[in-house]
């Protein structure tokens, strides 16, 4: 089940837009009056017995490419799953839960 790696991949790439604000936005100034091409890629598959996902972007500005690979468990799908179904009846309930992590991040599951 691929599923964990998909829901992961969108953070990955906005992480890399992140990384690359500033060149990207050299590129969109150096392409003039021609569109500025911003490829992603995603591989998904299994390295040294562990599931691996390899992000990539790519654009024209001196031609940057640069890739985030990660691991990931098929059993993530299941706990998103679970999360979603927590995040509902704290809603139906008119109830919020606050995980914050280690990084001092934080998402907030119920309320409105």
């Amino acid at each position: 089940m691929i599923k964990g790696a998909i829901l992961l991949i969108p953070s990955k790439i906005e992480a890399m837009l992140k990384d690359y604000a500033e060149d990207l936005e050299q590129a969109w100034v150096n392409a003039g009056d021609d569109p500025l091409t911003i490829s992603f890629g995603a591989k998904i598959g299994i390295a040294k017995g562990k599931n691996i996902c390899e992000v990539s972007i790519s654009f024209t500005k001196d031609k940057v490419k640069d890739t985030s690979t990660f691991y990931w468990d098929p059993n993530q799908g299941e706990l998103f799953k679970i999360i979603e179904k927590m995040d509902a009846g704290l809603k139906k309930d008119g109830a919020t839960m606050e995980i914050i992590s280690s990084g001092g991040k934080s998402v907030t599951l119920g309320g409105n």
